[in-house]
C-alpha cells in the first residue's frame, strides 16, 4: 500500500512513478530518495501504471547528457537533473537478467 501522506499528495498531484529504490552507485543515486515520486522526465508526464508513458519517456535519452526529472517530496514539486548510463554499464548481467524476466523476446540494438 502507499503511505497516506503521499496518497495525499498523489491526490494534489496525480500520476508519477513512485521511487521503490536507488541503484548504489547508479547515476540516481544521492539525487532520487526513496518515497519521491517521479512526475516528470525531460518534460513528459509519466504514471506509474502505465508503463508506456514511461518508456516514452526513457527512449529518448542518451547515455551520457544529464536528463531533466520533476519528482514530488514531501509535497512539493522539485526539479532534479539525473545523470544516465547504459543499464549493461551498471549491472553486467543485465542482458542476462533481463532476457529471463522478459521470457526469449528478441533484443533490438
Amino acid at each position: 500500500g502507499v503511505p497516506a501522506d503521499l496518497e495525499a499528495a498523489r491526490q494534489a498531484e496525480p500520476g508519477g512513478l513512485l521511487v521503490t529504490s536507488v541503484v548504489p552507485g547508479g547515476p540516481a543515486n544521492r539525487t532520487l530518495w526513496e518515497g519521491d515520486v517521479v512526475l516528470e522526465i525531460e518534460g513528459r508526464p509519466v504514471f506509474g501504471e502505465v508503463y508506456e508513458s514511461v518508456a516514452l519517456a526513457l527512449i529518448r535519452l542518451h547515455p551520457g547528457v544529464p536528463t531533466d526529472v520533476v519528482v514530488l517530496r514531501g509535497g512539493a514539486r522539485r526539479p532534479l537533473q539525473i545523470g544516465t548510463r547504459r543499464a549493461p554499464d551498471l549491472h553486467p548481467h543485465f542482458d542476462r537478467v533481463h532476457d529471463l524476466q522478459a521470457g526469449s523476446l528478441p533484443r533490438v540494438r
